[in-house]
Order: C-alpha cells, then structure tokens, then sequence
C-alpha cells in the first residue's frame, strides 16, 4: 500500500478485538486503520468458519466457468464468491479474455485439460488511480484510499487425467507456486534516523539470483499522474503534489500503467536529468525510446536504482540494512520498515526474516476445461456452493451436501434414504451406483479383521412371514443371483422358498478350483467328492483312512445314502488304482449286488439282483473277487500290513483288472 502512512500495527496474535479512542488524545492514522483491520480479521476469520476457504452462495454462486466456440472462448459467470473469509463479486457475465482487472488473460494454445481458478488480492486504490476518490471541493488534496478486492480468472494447464478431487479446498494450493522468499533488517551502529516508513518492494521476480528491488523512505507514496511523454520528457499533473519539491534532479522515478501493475510486471525505471514546472526530463531511456503514452501512467519516485537481492547485508541508509533468503520473490513483494527518531531504532522484529508484507495472493478452484481443435468443454465444476442458514443445513426443508459428510455422532433418519438416487421408492433405504462404477455397492470390513466382511441382518419382529430379499433387477425382471431368506428357509434365484435350501438352477459343490472350473447343468448337482444322506453314523465309504488295504489310499467319491436300504454309487478314476486292484471295505447288505461299469453307460434299473457280483455295460477286464462271507474277514495274509480291525456287519470287497482302466469306474452296491 503505496500511500502516506505512518506505520501499519495490527498484529493478529495480539488478540486485540477493538480500538478505543481517548479524548483529548493526538489522532493517528495507524489507529484508525488498526481497528479497520481488526474488524476484516474477524470477518474473514468467521466467514472461514463456517463455509470453509472458498464457496459460492447457492443464490448467487459466481464464476461458473462456460464454454463458449464462437468464438473459442470461456465465460465467466455473474454472482458472488468467497475466498478465505473475502468477497469477490461479478457483475455481469464476461468473456475469460475480457476480465477488467486482467487485462493480459490469453488462451491457451496448447490442447489438453486445464484448470480454470481465481487468484484474488487486495489492492491499493488512491485518487491517481481512481479521480472519483479525490473530493474537488479541496481543490486537488487527496483525503483517504481505498482497498480493492481483486479477482482474475486464470488457466493453467493439469495432467489429461486430472481429477477434480485433487484441486478441492482447503488443501490445494497451486503447486507452480514456489515459497516466497524473506528479508530480514537491522540497524547498525551510528544511524541518524528520522520517522519514515521505508518501503523494500521486488522490482523484477525471480529467484535470489535473478530477482531486484528498489526502495523508498516514503513508502513509495510520492507520485502524480503522466500527461504526456515527448522525447526525454515527461509532463505531469500538479494535482496532490508540490512537483518541485517531490521530484528532483538525481531521483529514480517508475513509470508503471495499469495493465502492468494488474498483471504483475514491472514498470519502467529511469533517473531523471532535470525537473522543470511540471516536466521531468529524463536521463536516457534504457532502450533508446520513450514508452508510448497511456492514459493511465502514472509516474513515482524512489530512492534507489534497481538493486539485485542478495544473501548478504545491504545498506539502504542510515545503517538500515536489509538480507534476503533464498526463495521465489515476484513483483510487487513489498516489506515496510518504520524508522523512529526517539527511539533512534526500527520497528522490526529481532534478527527475524519475514515473508513479504503483500501482496498476499489467495487462490481457490473453479473448473476443470478441455481444449482441443473443437474449442473448449467444460470437464467438471469444481465450485463448491452453499446454501443460507434459513433454508441450509440448520433448515427442516431439506438440504443437499455437495461435498463430503464426516458424522461423528449417531445418525437418526425417521424417512427414507437414498445413495445415489432421489428416487427411493417404497424402500427405506435404496443404493444406486452409476452405470461406469466398477467398485462394491455395499461394503462392510472389520477393523480388525480387514479382510472379513460382514452383513448383519436382525429383526425383532416374530412374524413368519417375515423375510429378506437382495434382488438384482433388470427393467423390474427378476435375474438368476437373488437371494432370499424367507420364513427360516434360504432361497436361490426363488422369491418363496418352501424348503430350508432351495435352488432353482444348477448347482456344484467342491473345492474352490473346483467351482470355479466346473459348470453344472441346470437343475444339477455336481460334487466334487461326497454327498451323504440321511443318519451315517460314525461310518464312512473313505477308505484312505485304512493304510494298509491292499490298493493302497484309493479317492473313492461318490453318493451315500443310508436307510432301510443302502446304494452306494462310488467314482474311482482308473489311474487310482493299485497294481490293479482296488479294495472297498463296504456296509453288509440284506440284498446286494456289484455292478461295475463306464460312467457313461450307468442304468440302474439293469442292476443284477444276485448274490453275486456281476458287470454291467460291458466294461472288461475287471474281476469282482468276494472275500468272506456273513461277518468273516480275509485273514492277516490278505493285507499289507495286517492292522485293520474287525468290523462287525461290514463285507470286504476286491476289483481286479488285467489292465490299466481308461476313463471313470462307477461301482455300484445295492441293497434292494
């Protein structure tokens, strides 16, 4: 802030909440601007609060970011916004390369995707820039300025796969945005100081090494309007200045206009030869050429040249002396330095490096926009809108969130809910996910156990009739993965199952490589190894728990059915067997029969019923020997090892073959 100031003394971490004026008491500007700074503190500070580091109203959100292809342009959309607790307003829609506080906005050149965002500041308005401010009743004194609330639009180009969530507040922050760099400044020993405010403010940015600075011991405050620039000299307005006394032979004047001083850039800086009246005549002009007029140049003095920034102490005057660390510095950066003759000291803090006093940027997202050879579309809206207290969150109309809800108590909903979708229908709760969602619909983990996943379904109601449906639905048409649980009974791909277990479809029971490759036939069952029915006791056809049958551990499979009469259907794949031979220890039937044949050519009505063992579907080679009769085993010699019990009621069978069989065996004990 350029302007004649005495000192700026708000501090934040004072606390201060108000300025009290005494009476008969000097007046200063630096308390009256205090107050004026406290008080947009607390605002910005509540504002903050409570909508967050940006938004729009929902009423009246701003800068709604709209593509325009004819011409290829964005426009900008009329309504308010807040960035960190400060308002910033549009008028009226316009076009992103007409914005009157930007005049260098420029299109991109390039395709791709590229983020839309608002970089907002304040800045220092006093009459040079705006006669209006200036009352003509005082003939030309200058009274108050102002303080304007600046906003550009701007573009920057993101990857092709940029995402909106990465660009939300409060967390982003432009990432081309480098740390600003510090200064630091002390007084030396002997200093003969008067009360002034110096003013150290970046000439042209760049990095410690490239960067340069000017300063003033008025704050940069002495400066008129230009009226016209003719060869080396420059002809100025009287209006608020003494010009014989502001300016004079051997000062450092800059010529800025006010496309340069929106846009960042630097102005002109020249020494002047002479000053005359109203003209300044300039020294030499650093290209050879005076700058072309324009209406709003205006011209102000400062006490130096352009100096290069440096990590090393450098004196302005009076043993002020002032180091820069290392970081980004741009043009406009300025640090005021109060110097105050009783104390014979400076009002800075102890051997403390600051960051720059302002311009202080402020930035927040806008858009998401494409470019290609067709023009601009927008991507995403990145704005986030909210909605007043009388009709918002605390308002028992209704609300919409439009950005993430983090509940930390219990939640209470007496109506509907509905994720996703508005249309809930008759349910209480309905879950929709858009059509290019891969991801679970409904997922619930344990924290301790993060990979089990748990659904937990409880009603006190004793109602049979009572029953839960998950149905996947198509155009009302009900598809084949239902599942219900109704009356204590568990349906598949049926709505009223009238047994524990129904299935409607084919079915296949096994291992998890086993269901995953095998396909059964509709209304089938297939199973990998057993299915027993009905009351087996400690029984079982497994004959791989006897080591030593003669045959070694055979992979019997196969259905056991266990009731007033006994069939046993048995799969053993030909390569199980033992040097041929295959023993079954088996249940002594009333009536029995063994039938041994290929799996394709089973009929169980053409069993024989004798009590002898017979083949059937003319699988050769295969000799059925029985060993013992009633409840005699095979002696010892018959076993390998000789350590099977005797078991009371149960028969031993042996299958021989001459010949390795081919394909699946089905053998077949029936008691009929």
């Amino acid at each position: 802030m350029k302007g004649d100031f005495s000192r700026f003394t708000f501090n934040p971490q004072k606390r201060f909440s108000r300025v009290l004026m005494q009476q008969g008491r000097v007046q200063l500007d630096a308390d009256w601007n205090e107050q004026l700074d406290i008080t947009e503190h607390r605002i910005a500070t509540e504002i903050t609060d409570f909508i967050g580091q940006s938004g729009a109203p929902e009423k009246y959100a701003g800068f709604e970011i709209t593509a325009i292809n004819e011409p290829k342009n964005l426009k900008i959309g009329a309504g308010r916004y807040y960035v960190e607790g400060m308002l910033f307003e549009n008028d009226q829609p316009v076009l992103f390369t007409a914005q009157s506080d930007y005049p260098s906005a420029e299109l991109p050149k390039e395709e791709g995707i590229y983020l839309a965002y608002l970089d907002v500041w304040q800045r220092h308005v006093t009459a040079l820039e705006d006669p209006e401010i200036r009352e003509p009743a005082l003939g030309g004194a200058d009274t108050a300025t102002r303080v304007k609330n600046v906003w550009q639009v701007k573009l920057q180009k993101v990857g092709n796969n940029a995402d909106k969530s990465s660009f939300a507040p409060p967390d982003w922050k432009p990432s081309w945005e480098k740390p600003l760099g510090k200064l630091s400044a002390i007084l030396g020993a002997g200093a003969n100081l008067e009360n002034q405010l110096y003013r150290v403010e970046i000439h042209t940015g760049g990095t410690l090494s490239q960067a340069t600075f000017k300063w003033s011991r008025d704050n940069g405050s002495i400066a008129t309007r230009v009226e016209k620039i003719v060869g080396q000299e420059i002809t100025v307005s009287r209006l608020g200045q003494d010009i014989q006394t502001a300016f004079a032979a051997g000062n450092w004047v800059e010529i800025t206009t006010e496309k340069q001083t929106l846009s960042g850039e630097p102005g002109l800086l020249v020494e002047l030869a002479s000053v005359k009246a109203i003209t300044l005549t300039v020294k030499e002009w650093p290209s050879g050429k005076a700058p072309d007029y324009e209406s709003s140049m205006i011209v102000r003095r400062w006490d130096s040249r352009n100096i290069p920034v440096q990590n090393d102490w450098i004196t302005l005057e009076n043993e002020i002396q002032v180091k820069f660390d290392a970081g980004e510095y741009k043009t406009g950066d300025y640090w005021l330095i109060p110097a105050r003759n009783l104390t014979a000291n400076i009002e800075w803090p102890s051997n403390k490096a600051q960051l720059p006093h302002g311009i202080l940027h402020r930035y927040c997202s806008l858009a998401l926009v494409k470019y290609d050879n067709a023009g601009f579309s927008v991507k995403d809206d990145c704005r986030v809108i909210f909605k007043p207290l009388t009709t918002g969150l605390l308002s028992k109309g209704g609300d919409t969130m439009t950005g993430s809800l983090t509940i930390d108590k219990d939640l209470y909903v007496t109506g509907k809910v509905g994720i996703g979708t508005k249309n809930v229908g008759g349910a209480r709760l309905t879950v929709e996910t858009p059509n290019d969602y891969d991801g679970s619909t409904i997922q619930f983990e344990a924290k301790k156990e993060p990979n089990l996943y748990n659904l937990s379904l409880n009603t006190s109601v004793t109602d049979s009739n009572v029953r839960w449906v998950f149905n996947q639905t198509n155009n009302s048409q009900l598809h084949n993965s239902v599942l219900v649980f109704n009356k204590g009974n568990v349906g598949i791909s049926t709505t009223n199952p009238q047994s524990k277990l129904a299935v409607s479809g084919g079915v296949a029971i096994g291992s998890k490589n086993y269901v995953e490759t095998t396909v059964a036939p509709n209304n089938s069952l297939l199973v990998e190894t057993y299915i027993g029915i009905g009351k087996m006791g400690n029984w079982s056809l497994q004959t791989a728990s006897y080591t030593s049958v003669k045959g070694g551990i055979v992979p019997i499979k196969g259905i056991i059915i266990d009731g007033a009469s006994n069939l046993y259907i048995c799969t053993v794949l030909g390569s199980s067997f033992y040097n041929g031979v295959l023993d079954l220890l088996l249940p002594r039937p009333k009536r029995w029969a063994v039938s041994v044949l290929p799996a394709w050519s089973l009929d169980i009505t053409n069993i024989a019923r004798n009590p002898r063992a017979s083949i059937i579907g003319g699988a050769t080679g295969i000799e059925v020997v029985e060993y013992g009769r009633g409840e005699d085993f095979p002696s010892e010699a018959n076993w390998i090892d000789g350590d099977l019990d005797y078991i009371s009621g149960y028969r031993y069978w042996q299958l021989k073959t001459n010949t390795q069989p081919k394909g699946i065996i089905i053998v077949i004990i029936s008691s009929i």
